[in-house]
């Protein structure tokens, strides 16, 4: 939990966004833990603020002076998501870190699905991230001869390689989707390099979370067919992949930007 005497995120403020559950509970937990200021936001206002009353629990246990603030935000509106956003700012007084954690995927056949069905999954998988960014950018910006901040986008390797699977029919949406995330964290990390700000993504694999269950994707046929595509024989934990976010939020990663990294067990590399 401690590197040297010192926790990795003391004095930072992130947001956090889609805390409910799997890979943003994590994190907030994780990132409280290590010091952190976080205003975590769910669709669920009862999952929120339990998350937060784990965390804030663990980070007194550690004493790191971390906290979490649950708020009920929806990120793929725009007057929510700035909400989100400015609830960080005005309650904490910065902002050092995006972390956009939240997304709603849909799977369908191309011929299956309709024009407005396919805007709708586009949406969100992209527009939780575009407004994340739009709000948080102008209290991101720093003197990169002092400091950077850092955003995290969470893409997928269903961006990166093929993941049709028996199973799972139809991903074609999630994967521009998420394709779109890794190239908007390209584009925005050389846009606002001059401004300080550190842009990088995470793109998970097959990784145990409720979503899965809620999509049917941990049947045994679903799960044996991802085991044969992975190097590392098992599904990720989203704690796995809350500590590859907290690299990235931390000073640790401050020479790494505009990179996607899968967290993935091997998938993108077969």
């Amino acid at each position: 939990m401690e590197r040297d005497g010192r926790f990795r995120l003391a004095g930072k403020v992130c947001a956090i966004s889609g805390i409910g559950s799997g890979q943003g509970q994590a994190a907030a937990i994780l990132f409280a833990a290590h010091g952190a200021k976080v205003v975590g936001c769910d669709l669920r206002a009862e999952r929120a603020h339990a998350v937060a009353d784990e965390a804030n629990a663990g980070a007194d246990a550690a004493g790191s002076g971390g906290e979490v603030v649950g708020i009920d935000a929806n990120v793929f509106v725009e007057a929510e998501a700035e909400r989100w956003i400015t609830t960080a700012v005005d309650g904490f007084g910065r902002l050092d870190v995006l972390y956009n954690n939240a997304a709603l995927g849909d799977f369908g056949m191309m011929e299956d699905m309709s024009l407005e069905r396919w805007r709708t999954a586009i949406g969100y998988e992209l527009d939780g991230v575009f407004l994340g960014c739009h709000y948080a950018l102008p209290h991101l910006r720093r003197d990169p001869a002092d400091s950077w901040s850092s955003i995290i986008n969470t893409g997928s390797v269903s961006g990166m390689v093929s993941t049709l699977l028996p199973g799972m029919p139809g991903g074609m949406a999630h994967a521009a989707g998420k394709a779109g995330v890794i190239g908007l964290t390209r584009s925005l990390a050389e846009e606002y390099a001059p401004a300080g700000v550190r842009v990088n993504s995470i793109s998970p694999g097959s990784i145990d979370t409720p979503s899965l269950a809620l999509a049917d994707f941990d049947a045994d046929e679903v799960l044996a067919a991802v085991k044969e595509k992975l190097l590392i024989k098992r599904r990720g934990r989203p704690e796995e992949v809350a500590r590859l976010a907290l690299f990235l939020a931390s000073d640790e990663s401050s020479y790494i930007t505009g990179v996607n990294i899968p967290i993935d067990g091997g998938w993108s590399a077969t």
